[in-house]
C-alpha cells in the first residue's frame, strides 16, 4: 500500500488541507469526527442538506449555531462542532507563526490522535506501525522544513499532493517495466534472488529489530541474524549494505549505532569500540 493511502497520512494531510481552507469540503468531512468528537453521520448529514437549502459554504453553516439547532442538531453535537471550529482557528493562527514541522506535532497533539490509534489497533506491533506513519510524516515536515528557502504550509501540502499522484499503481507498473528499484522487506525476499542487492538500514534497532533487543533471549538475536543471512544471499552479482550514521526522530536527528551483525561479518564483532571502527572503515 502507499504511504498516501494510509489513514494515517490522509487524517493528517486532510487537517493540513482545512488549515490552509476551511471550504475544501472533502478534507472537512474527513477530519471532523476523527476522531470521533460526537459528531456523527446523521449530525453531519442534515448539516449539509441546510447547507445546500441556504446555499452556504459547509464551513460557514457550521459557524451558525441557531442554524444548526434549527436543522435539528443535537445541542451536544453543535457544542462539538463549535469546539471543532475553535481548534481549526486556533491552528490556522498557529500556522501563520509555527515551522511546518512544528505545526504537524501540534495538531497531533491537538486532536490526541496517538489514543485514536491505540484505540483502533488492539496489537501493540499494530499501534506501532501506525505511530511509526505518523512519526514519518512529522519527519517530512521536519525535512521540508529544513531543505526550503521559505517553508511555507501550503508548499508542503502541495508538494504532499503531488508525490500522492504520482504514487498511483499505474505509475508504478510503468517503473518496473524499465527496471525500476524493487522495494520489499526481507521476509518477502525469501526464495528470490536479484543481480544487485541493496540492504539499508544495517542499525542497531532495524537489524536487529529492537523488539529483539527488549529480551535477554539469544534466540531472538539468532532469528535476526538468519534473516540478515537471508538478504544477504538475495544477491546473484553484487551486495551492497548501507546505514545511515543519523536518523531523524520526531524532526531531529539522532546519532545511530551500527548492526552488530556488520562487524560480525569484518571479525571486529568483539571489539568494544566497534561504533567507531566502523565509521572509520571505507
Amino acid at each position: 500500500m502507499s504511504f498516501f493511502d494510509r489513514k494515517e497520512v490522509r487524517d493528517i494531510l486532510a487537517y493540513l488541507r482545512i488549515i490552509l481552507n476551511p471550504r475544501d469540503e472533502v478534507s472537512l468531512l474527513r477530519a471532523i469526527n476523527t476522531p470521533p468528537r460526537g459528531i456523527g453521520q446523521t449530525t453531519m448529514i442534515r448539516c449539509m442538506e441546510k447547507a445546500l437549502e441556504q446555499k452556504r459554504p459547509l464551513w460557514d453553516l457550521l459557524g451558525d449555531s441557531p442554524a444548526l439547532l434549527a436543522a435539528k442538531i443535537n445541542p451536544n453535537a453543535v457544542t462539538a462542532i463549535e469546539n471543532f471550529r475553535s481548534m481549526i482557528r486556533n491552528l490556522q493562527a498557529h500556522a501563520r507563526q509555527m515551522p511546518v514541522d512544528a505545526l504537524v506535532k501540534r495538531l497531533i497533539d491537538s486532536i490526541n490522535y496517538r489514543s485514536e490509534i491505540d484505540r483502533l489497533n488492539e496489537k501493540e506491533i499494530d499501534r506501532e506501525n501506525r505511530w511509526n506513519l505518523v512519526e514519518e510524516f512529522v519527519n517530512s515536515a521536519a525535512s521540508f522544513t529544513q531543505r526550503e528557502e521559505k517553508p511555507k504550509l501550503s508548499t508542503f501540502v502541495q508538494q504532499l499532493s503531488l508525490m500522492d499522484h504520482s504514487d498511483s499503481g499505474n505509475e508504478k507498473e510503468e517503473q518496473l517495466k524499465n527496471n525500476s528499484v524493487i522495494l520489499m522487506t526481507l521476509h518477502a525476499a525469501k526464495g528470490l534472488e536479484f543481480p544487485e542487492v541493496y540492504m539499508v538500514g544495517m542499525e542497531e534497532g532495524f537489524l536487529p529489530h529492537k523488539k529483539s533487543l527488549e529480551t535477554s533471549a539469544n534466540e531472538n538475536i539468532a532469528e535476526e541474524r538468519r534473516l540478515c543471512y537471508v538478504g544477504m544471499t538475495r544477491a546473484k552479482q553484487r551486495l551492497t549494505l548501507s546505514l545511515a550514521v543519523h536518523r531523524m526522530k520526531w524532526g531531529k536527528n539522532r546519532e545511530t549505532i551500527p548492526s552488530r551483525f556488520l562487524y560480525e561479518m569484518t571479525g571486529r564483532a568483539d571489539n568494544p569500540n566497534y561504533a567507531k571502527i566502523l565509521r572509520g572503515m571505507k
